[in-house]
Parts: C-alpha cells; structure tokens; sequence
C-alpha cells in the first residue's frame, strides 16, 4: 500500500510535521482535493511544487471560506459538518487541482466527492465554525496519509506572500 495525500485549506493552524494519529480528527479545515496517491512517476515534490504553483494562479487571495448551513456527510451520513458558501475561486482552485492530478494519472481515490460531487464544507469535530463565520486562508497544506493510518502535515506553504 502507497502513501495518500490530502490538500487543505486549515482554518485552525496546523505546523509542518505535525502528527495526527489513526483515527484522530484534524484541525478545522476545508478540504480542496480529498484523498489521493501519487504514481510511480511524480515525486512529492513535483506535487509540491505545482500545488503551489496553481494556488497562485487561481487569486487564491480571492477564496473566502464562509460557513452556510449544518449537514451531515460521509458514506452513512453520519459526519457532521457546515458547507461553506460556495465561490468561483474555490470551486476554480478544486478544478485545477482536478485537472492536474489526472494529468499525472494520480485519481482521487472516491470520485465521488470530486468535479461536480465537490461541496466545500468543514467537519464539525468539536469546534465551532457555525453560520456566518468567515475565513480568509492565509496558508495551504498537504497531509500524508502512512499505510497505517497516521497523517502528517508534509507541506504548507503560506500564502501571504504571494502576489498577483
């Protein structure tokens, strides 16, 4: 079994190799593209490097991250969370991410939560990001999924340096 990544929008921080075991919850965060693997033939890096380079091209600065209603998702339904207003910005950065990772041949691995399965939303795992509540990211980041299930932030990058 390979290793799986995860590109987010934290909301709480979250610092670089930072350790999140098995079955523990992350810090509130807005997932932009769920759970993949890399092939054979892209390096981490690679995907660093072009995650960050696409962050830049769609205005990320533009992105706001604005809690809407209380749902439930998951396969059972059973995961609580708030969507997030949808916005142009957000929607555009999940499909270029969309369109590079098939570039690569690197699947997300449920497309179901992909293209227009995407709904921004943030997982209610004990704090609050109630309706109404607005964020404007100021970083992203990458977490690593180990075969055994621990995530690690393996890359973040800030993004108020950025300009356009």
């Amino acid at each position: 079994m390979s290793y799986e990544y995860l590109i987010l929008i934290p909301i709480n921080p979250q610092s670089l190799e930072k350790e999140y075991a098995k079955g523990r919850q992350l810090p509130l965060h807005c997932t932009v593209m769920p759970w993949f693997s890399l092939t054979h033939s892209v390096s981490k890096e690679q995907l660093f490097g072009c995650s960050a380079s696409i962050m830049r091209s769609v205005r990320y600065k533009q992105v706001r991250l604005e809690s809407d209603i209380p749902a439930f998702f998951g396969r059972n339904h059973d995961v609580p969370v708030h969507t997030i207003v949808r916005n142009e910005p957000l929607e555009r950065l999940h499909t270029e991410l969309l369109l590079y990772l098939n570039s690569i041949h690197c699947d997300p691995d449920d497309l179901a939560y992909v293209g227009a399965g995407y709904r921004p939303h943030v997982t209610d795992a004990g704090a609050v990001f109630a309706p109404g509540t607005v964020c404007h990211p100021t970083s992203f980041a990458i977490l690593e999924r180990s075969p055994d299930g621990v995530k690690r932030v393996v890359f973040r990058e800030s993004l108020g340096a950025i300009v356009f």
